[in-house]
């Protein structure tokens, strides 16, 4: 498979290996191959956020890379814990607002009703 073939293949972000093969011709009728492997690394910055794709065959660095990944999500999920908190406990007070406001229109209602009846006995007579 050649190296175009292979990069059509496999995705951009993933460690490419490839193979270079120099031929030597020796004066003889011989020849020699010799096979250099070559890892290359595709690096790409974060998208949206998120860390790179781990490219490294490093176990150490991939472990090091998922608690680090792991650290930063526990993190978030702290923060929203909070701000869910914060937002129940605003509800609750901002409830209780909402009862006492309901009950106190309820009270002028009663109030408004027995003046305009004494205004109406008033006017009548």
């Amino acid at each position: 498979m050649s190296d175009s073939t292979l990069s059509l293949v496999q995705p951009a972000s993933s460690a490419i290996t490839t193979t270079h093969a120099t031929t030597t011709h020796a004066t003889t009728t011989h020849a020699t191959t010799t096979h250099a492997t070559t890892t290359l690394q595709a690096t790409r910055p974060p998208a949206n956020g998120r860390p790179a794709t781990p490219t490294s065959e490093s176990v150490d660095e991939l472990l090091e890379s998922a608690r680090e990944e792991n650290r930063r999500l526990l993190g978030l999920l702290e923060e929203r814990d909070r701000r869910i908190t914060s937002l129940e406990s605003r509800l609750s007070i901002l409830s209780g607002e909402l009862t006492q406001a309901s009950t106190e229109r309820s009270n002028l209602r009663q109030e408004n009703t027995a003046l305009i009846r004494a205004m109406a006995s008033l006017t009548a007579q």
